[in-house]
C-alpha cells in the first residue's frame, strides 16, 4: 500500500497547495451558504411572504434590517458565494493540470535524462499522455471536488445538529441512502474505466503498426482488415467512455 509521504510526493507541493487552498475556500462557502438561508428566511418574513410565527436562525431573529438592508446582504452573499465556488474551480483546475504537467516531466526526464535509459515505444507515451496522465489529474480534480463537498455537508450537518438535532438525523438517513446508491454507481464506473486504458492501448499499436508499414499495408492489400480492427477499437472506447460518463 501506498504511503501518505509518497502520494504526497507525487502530487508535488504547489498541487497540494492548491488543493488546501480549496478546502480552505469551501470551508468559508459553508458559513456563507447558512449565512444566505437565515438572511434569505428574513426578507421572506418582511415581505410577508413567510409568517412572523416561523421559527428562524437565532443569529437572525434580533435584527431589525429593513427590506432593502436584507436586500443589499442577500446581493454580497451570493457574490461572495458565486466568488467562492469560482476560487474553488480554480484551485481544483489548477492542482490538476499541474499534477498532469508534473507526470509528463517525470515521464521525458525518464525517457531522456535518466542514468538507465529505455526505449519507448511512439505509442505507449502517447498512451501516457493523451490518456493515463490525463485521467490521473481528472482523478486528482474529482477528489479534491469531493473533499470540498464532503467538508460543506460536514458544515452544515454541525450547524443543524446545533440547530434541531433531530432533523439533522433524520438528514443524515437521507444523505447516507444517497451515498449507498453512489457507491453502487462508482463500482459499475470502475470496472467500466479498467477496460478503457487496455482499448487506447490497443488502437495505438495499431495506429503506430500501420504507419510504421504502410506501405507493405498497401502491397499486401490488408488495408480493410486493419482497418476494421482499429474501427472496432475506436468504436469500444467511445462506447465504454460514454457508459462511464454517463454513470
Amino acid at each position: 500500500m501506498i504511503s501518505l509521504r509518497s502520494w504526497i510526493s507525487a502530487i508535488g507541493g504547489r498541487s497540494i497547495l492548491w488543493l488546501l487552498f480549496s478546502a480552505v475556500v469551501s470551508v468559508g462557502l459553508t458559513f456563507v451558504e447558512i449565512g444566505i438561508a437565515g438572511f434569505l428566511q428574513l426578507f421572506l418574513k418582511a415581505l410577508g411572504i413567510l409568517a412572523e410565527d416561523v421559527s428562524s436562525f437565532s443569529f437572525v431573529n434580533d435584527l431589525n434590517f429593513s427590506k432593502l438592508e436584507i436586500g443589499l446582504l442577500l446581493i454580497f452573499l451570493a457574490t461572495a458565494r458565486a466568488a467562492s465556488n469560482l476560487l474553488i474551480v480554480k484551485g481544483t483546475v489548477t492542482a490538476g493540470q499541474l499534477f498532469n504537467a508534473r507526470l509528463r516531466t517525470f515521464s521525458l526526464h525518464q525517457m531522456l535524462l535518466d542514468k538507465t535509459p529505455k526505449y519507448v515505444s511512439v505509442s505507449k507515451v502517447n498512451l501516457r499522455i493523451s490518456e493515463l496522465f490525463v485521467k490521473a489529474s481528472e482523478f486528482i480534480s474529482i477528489v479534491n471536488k469531493s473533499a470540498c463537498s464532503i467538508t460543506q455537508a460536514a458544515g452544515v450537518f454541525i450547524f443543524l445538529l446545533w440547530l434541531e438535532w433531530h432533523l439533522a438525523l433524520i438528514g443524515l438517513l437521507g444523505a447516507g441512502f444517497l451515498g449507498a446508491v453512489t457507491l453502487w454507481i462508482y463500482k459499475r464506473v470502475a470496472a467500466i474505466s479498467k477496460t478503457i486504458p487496455k482499448q487506447q492501448e490497443r488502437l495505438l499499436k495499431g495506429v503506430e503498426r500501420v504507419s510504421r508499414n504502410w506501405l507493405l499495408v498497401r502491397i499486401l492489400r490488408t488495408g480493410e482488415r486493419e482497418f476494421n480492427a482499429l474501427a472496432e477499437s475506436s468504436l469500444i472506447y467511445a462506447a465504454n467512455s460514454i457508459r462511464g460518463m454517463i454513470y
